[in-house]
C-alpha cells in the first residue's frame, strides 16, 4: 500500500510542479514583452509597442481575474479600432475557465501531495517510500515528456491543435489569421516558446528534487524497506 500511496504522492508534487510552471511564465507580462521585442511584432502588425504591451496585458488581467473584460481600443495602420471582437472575447471565457480550473486542480494536488508527505513521513521507512515513489512517478513522466517533446519539436502545430480539441468543446479557437488581432499578436512562435520554457522549467524543478531523493535512498535508505507494509 505504500509504495502506491508513495507514487500517487509523486504524480500529485509532479502534476503541481507543471501547473505552478505553466502559472510563473504564462501570466507573465515581461516573457511576451521581450518575446515581441525580439520578433519585432509591432512593427509586422502596424501598431504600436504601447498597444501591443497594453492589449496583452489586458488578457493577462483578465485571466488572473484583474478585470471583467477585454475591451481595448488600438490603433492600427492609422485606424483606431476595437482589438477583440465577440469570437476572441468568447474564445478567452473559454481559456479562463480553463485556467480557473486548472488552478483548482493545482492547490488540490498541492495539498494532497502535502497532506500524504506528512502522513507518509511520520510512519516507519516514510520519507525513503516517498522518495522511491517520487523518483518511480518522474520515470513515468520523463516517458511522457519524452513523446510529447518529440511530437512538439516536429510538429508544433499537430500538437497545439490536438490540444485545443480536447480540451475546448467549440470552434471558437479557430482564429483566423490578419482578421483576429488575438491570433496576430500571439502567433505560432510565442506558444511553442512558452511550452519550452515551461518544459525547461519543470524538468530543472523535478531534476533537482530527484538527485535529492537519489542521495537519500543511496545513503541512508535501510536494505529491504520496500517488504514494509
Amino acid at each position: 500500500m505504500k509504495k502506491w500511496i508513495s507514487l500517487l504522492f509523486g504524480w500529485c508534487v509532479i502534476v503541481a510542479v507543471l501547473l505552478w510552471s505553466v502559472r510563473l511564465w504564462a501570466l507573465q507580462p515581461s516573457f511576451y514583452y521581450h518575446i515581441y521585442d525580439q520578433m519585432d511584432l509591432a512593427d509586422s502588425l502596424d501598431v504600436s509597442d504601447r498597444d501591443l504591451d497594453r492589449c496583452i496585458t489586458v488578457l493577462l488581467d483578465y485571466l488572473k481575474d484583474d478585470r471583467q473584460d477585454i475591451q481595448v481600443t488600438i490603433t492600427q495602420s492609422k485606424t483606431k479600432r476595437k482589438a477583440f471582437d465577440w469570437r476572441e472575447t468568447t474564445h478567452m471565457k473559454d481559456v479562463k475557465q480553463f485556467y480557473q480550473n486548472a488552478i483548482m486542480v493545482r492547490n488540490i494536488l498541492s495539498m494532497a501531495a502535502i497532506g500524504i508527505g506528512i502522513c507518509m513521513y511520520r510512519k516507519k521507512n516514510g520519507k525513503f517510500f516517498l522518495a522511491k515513489g517520487y523518483l518511480r512517478a518522474c520515470i513515468g513522466f520523463l516517458i511522457l515528456i519524452g513523446i510529447l517533446g518529440m511530437w512538439i519539436l516536429t510538429d508544433f502545430t499537430d500538437f497545439w491543435t490536438h490540444f485545443h480539441q480536447v480540451f475546448f468543446t467549440n470552434e471558437y479557437w479557430l482564429l483566423t489569421p490578419g482578421v483576429d488581432f488575438m491570433i496576430d499578436m500571439l502567433p505560432e512562435t510565442v506558444f511553442s516558446q512558452l511550452v519550452i520554457r515551461i518544459v525547461i522549467t519543470v524538468i530543472v524543478i523535478l531534476g533537482c528534487v530527484c538527485i535529492g531523493c537519489g542521495r537519500l535512498l543511496l545513503k541512508k535508505a535501510p536494505i529491504g524497506f520496500e517488504e514494509d507494509s
